[in-house]
């Protein structure tokens, strides 16, 4: 049993114990929901969980952040966070940062998300944060992201 909460147009998730969303009550039943943010942050989602995420994201027509912060997110999750992106373009902020994704799979997934976003002629930025997983050299990792793909670091 999860505890929902939910001001206004933010749906926060986040420290439940969560590794899906069964048993969450929400309205599972409505088309469209009202929600910006979508908070599962420092939870225990794992791929089935992500894949939940996907089918609640894509009834929310302005959703533009989404939190998974600290959960146990690895290397097959890529193709679902890919089709989150590409299924909610409007989403703005994706936070991924203490998950277990390799340096290879979090390429595809920039990769992936510049080219869908080129076609889409999305206008607005994708804010990814990836920091703390399991990237030996990050900062050669953004200076490569740099290199091959329209990247805006954040440096300190």
């Amino acid at each position: 049993f999860a505890m929902v909460a939910w001001r206004g147009r933010k749906l926060n998730l986040a420290r439940q114990g969560l590794y899906d969303l069964e048993g969450v009550d929400l309205p599972w039943d409505e088309k469209s929901w009202p929600f910006f943010e979508v908070d599962l942050s420092q939870n225990a989602l794992t791929r089935k969980g992500l894949k939940q995420l996907i089918e609640l994201c894509q009834r929310c027509l302005d959703l533009e952040v989404v939190k998974l912060f600290k959960n146990r997110l690895t290397d097959d999750c890529i193709p679902d966070l890919i089709e989150l992106l590409d299924a909610c373009p409007s989403i703005k902020e994706l936070h991924l940062s203490h998950n277990q994704f390799t340096r290879e799979y979090l390429e595809q997934l920039v990769e992936q998300t510049s080219h869908s976003r080129k076609i889409k002629h999305a206008q607005e930025a994708l804010w990814l944060r990836v920091e703390y997983n399991d990237i030996p050299d990050p900062h050669e990792f953004l200076r490569q992201m740099e290199e091959r793909f329209s990247v805006c670091p954040r440096r300190p």
